[in-house]
């Protein structure tokens, strides 16, 4: 998961919520909501990515999420929650019934569910540091007392197979693995490791940065005690 900060809603939106603030029935998707514009205006505050699953994002492989869902929001009569923009985000997939992984992690399989003690937000700026991934793609909490974050994972689920095997190639694909075909060097890791949840130029980020970079910091401590061992290996000798 990548923190999230959030910024003004786009001013497709402001127009909207000045002329329908007031109107008792305005809610999410009435009275001409601009969802085109609030999405892309949601994918690129979040850099492309997937709220949840970090997945890499366009308009058509992405649809609206409410973290707090619409169903809850209606039934306490609180329906301006449901185009407040600090609840909005942009979840993989798009509409495609088809879509890999449709049901089986983030938004689609969070669905209704709702628990806000218990929520790892991406809005939470300890989000990315209460999830551990691994460099197989695995990812669990980093706290074993920590049951919001494991309530999160199965909730979000963030250790489906699926997910697990995308995060698994893109750790690969940046070579902080010993699987990788072309394994990085430790100071090429560390660098990657500082980098790599960065803004590229175009504003994106990478898919599954922050997998990325747990996984570079889990190849270099392996790197380190591989040195090590060779250290006494010689030594021995």
């Amino acid at each position: 998961m990548k923190y999230i900060k959030k910024g003004k809603p786009p001013k497709q939106l402001k127009d909207w919520m000045r002329v329908n603030n007031d109107v008792p029935d305005a809610q999410y998707g009435t009275h001409g909501f601009p969802k085109g514009e609030v999405k892309d205006a949601l994918i690129n505050e979040q850099g492309h990515l997937c709220a949840y699953a970090m997945v890499p994002i366009v308009a058509t492989t992405s649809h609206i999420e409410h973290i707090k869902p619409r169903t809850i929001s209606r039934a306490q009569d609180a329906l301006g929650e449901t185009w407040d923009f600090e609840n909005l985000l942009a979840c993989y997939p798009g509409s495609d019934p088809n879509a890999v992984g449709r049901n089986q992690f983030g938004a689609t399989k969070k669905d209704k569910t709702w628990d806000e003690e218990r929520f790892v937000s991406p809005l939470h700026e300890s989000c990315e540091s209460r999830f551990c991934f691994t460099v197989d793609g695995g990812v669990s909490a980093r706290n074993e007392k920590d049951a919001a974050a494991f309530w999160s994972i199965r909730t979000l689920g963030l250790d489906c197979g699926v997910l697990e095997e995308w995060r698994r190639a893109a750790i690969e694909a940046f070579g902080v693995s010993l699987a990788a075909p072309n394994p990085l060097k430790r100071s090429e890791a560390e660098r990657l490791r500082k980098s790599i949840r960065k803004r590229r130029r175009d504003g994106s980020f990478h898919g599954y940065c922050v997998a990325v970079a747990h996984a570079a910091e889990e190849y270099i401590a392996l790197l380190d005690k591989r040195a090590k061992k060779r250290q006494y290996a010689a030594k021995g000798k």
